[in-house]
């Protein structure tokens, strides 16, 4: 899918990666981690698919980004909109 896991360029804020690490791990089982591993964590790994609890609880950080991101923006335009003066 293009992911990259070891991709520390992107911003972690960004809505793109944030989407793209969420819809990855939740639709690719066999996705184990969303950030950098080292050699340790990969020996101790358990090679078994996640289920759909456990791909969930690895993408809550950023499904609640995309949330949050999403309310503030939502915010800024209403206050925007709500300031400027509307005449019929």
């Amino acid at each position: 899918t293009g992911h990259d896991c070891g991709d520390t360029s992107k911003a972690s804020g960004d809505p793109v990666v944030l989407y793209d690490e969420a819809s990855t791990a939740l639709l690719v089982p066999e996705v184990r981690t969303l950030g950098i591993i080292t050699f340790r964590q990969i020996d101790r790994a358990v090679s078994s698919s996640l289920t759909a609890g456990q791909s969930v609880l690895l993408v809550w950080p950023q499904i609640v980004g995309l949330i949050a991101l999403t309310v503030v923006l939502f915010a800024v335009a209403y206050v925007l909109f709500m300031r400027r003066e509307v005449r019929a």
